[in-house]
C-alpha cells in the first residue's frame, strides 16, 4: 500500500513538472534555450509518466487482488466459525474432526446427541463418554490412549470410525 501511496506522489509530481514545462514553453519560448532540449525533457517525463502508470496500475491490480483474496479468507472463516457456533461447546471439535475425517459434522453432532446428549460423562452401564464407545473400541482407535472421558477424543475417534466404514457401530445414533 506504501509504494502505491509512493507512486501516487511520484505521478502527481511529474505530472506538475510537464505542465510547468509546457506552459513556460508556451509562454516564454523566447526565454527558453536549447528547444531541442526541452522536447528531449518532456518526451522523457512522458515516458516516466508512463512507466509510472502502469506501475500505480499493477500496484493497484495487485492491492485489488489482496483484498479480494482476504475477503474470501475472512469469508470461509466466518462460514468456519458460524458451523462451529451450531454445535455448541463441541462445535471446534466435531468441525476440525469431520474435515480432518471426510465425514458431515452435522452427523456427528446428531449422533453425539442421540447418544449422551453432550455430556462426555455419560455411562449407560456398558458404553462410555461422549459418543458411548465400548471401552474396548475405543482403545482399537488411533486416540485409544486417551481417556475415554475425554469428549475431545472420543469425536476424533468416532469420526476416524465413521471414515474407514465403521459408522455402523452406532447402529442407531450412527444412523441419523
Amino acid at each position: 500500500m506504501r509504494n502505491v501511496i509512493k507512486l501516487v506522489i511520484l505521478f502527481g509530481l511529474l505530472v506538475v513538472v510537464t505542465v510547468g514545462f509546457s506552459t513556460a514553453s508556451a509562454q516564454k519560448p523566447e526565454t527558453i534555450n536549447g528547444k531541442d532540449q526541452l522536447i528531449k525533457m518532456e518526451q522523457q517525463i512522458s515516458e516516466r509518466l508512463a512507466r509510472l502508470q502502469s506501475q500505480l496500475a499493477a500496484a493497484a491490480q495487485k492491492a485489488e487482488q489482496e483484498r479480494q483474496e482476504a475477503a474470501v479468507k475472512a469469508a470461509a472463516e466466518q462460514k468456519r466459525q458460524d458451523e462451529i457456533n451450531r454445535y455448541g461447546a463441541w462445535g471446534p471439535d466435531i468441525v476440525d474432526a469431520a474435515a480432518m475425517y471426510g465425514q458431515s459434522p452435522s452427523d456427528l453432532y446428531l449422533a453425539m446427541n442421540c447418544e449422551s446428549g453432550g455430556d462426555q460423562h455419560a455411562d449407560n452401564g456398558v458404553d462410555e463418554g461422549l459418543m458411548q464407545f465400548d471401552p474396548g473400541t475405543f482403545a482399537g482407535t488411533p486416540y485409544g490412549k486417551s481417556s475415554i472421558w475425554d469428549g475431545h477424543a472420543q469425536i476424533y475417534a468416532a469420526a476416524w470410525m465413521w471414515s474407514v466404514g465403521r459408522r455402523g457401530e452406532w447402529p442407531v445414533c450412527g444412523r441419523l
